[in-house]
């Protein structure tokens, strides 16, 4: 980076390397390939994080309880990708609509898609997995920072309030190297 655009201070100052600093990350973006595993990963990551799976009660007279997914974001990306990957795995029929309409400069719009067919509601069943597959836990990460993650300061962090997904998530970071810690919080939100 030392030898990048920019200046080392001032409006165009670029990041770089202190000796007490250091880069890690989950392979190498030169070659970063979206795998049928990492695909399938990244898929299960975003729906656990951030995801509707369930059955959705009729309380109208004569008609049937709906089997429903949803996944509703701010970051317009991230749910464009989990689209294409739903895509890849044959999933039809996918609504896209805006969920929230930002009413402060401080907000964001969220958007959404969802689908109540039952071959839909299957196939994403099957895919919501916690494996021990390295190309699954890389994409589960991915799809899970995604969700639930942030950055701020030096710090990534990725808050939820089951256990189990946290325990998963620290999992899939040692096994890529990282020496993650776990937060608990008073509201029984725990963060890595």
């Amino acid at each position: 980076w030392k030898y990048t655009t920019g200046t080392m201070n001032g409006i165009n100052q670029r990041p770089y390397l202190t000796p007490n600093n250091r880069v890690k990350f989950l392979g190498n973006f030169n070659e970063f390939e979206e795998t049928e595993d990492f695909m399938r990963g990244y898929i299960s990551g975003m729906f656990h994080g951030d995801g509707y799976i369930g059955i959705r009660k009729e309380k109208r007279i004569g008609f049937k309880d709906n089997q429903m997914l949803r996944l509703a974001l701010t970051d317009i990306e991230a749910l464009n990708r989990t689209e294409k990957y739903l895509e890849y795995f044959g999933f039809k029929n996918l609504h896209k609509m805006l969920f929230y309409k930002a009413k402060k400069l401080s907000e964001h719009n969220a958007y959404c898609f969802y689908s109540f067919r039952l071959d839909n509601f299957i196939k994403l069943k099957e895919l919501m997995i916690l494996s021990e597959n390295k190309e699954i836990m890389r994409g589960w990460v991915s799809g899970f920072f995604d969700a639930e993650g942030s950055y701020s300061g030096n710090n990534i962090r990725i808050a939820n309030t089951k256990e189990s997904l946290i325990n998963y998530c620290y999992q899939c970071l040692r096994r890529y190297g990282f020496e993650p810690t776990i937060e608990n919080y008073k509201n029984h939100c725990k963060v890595i």
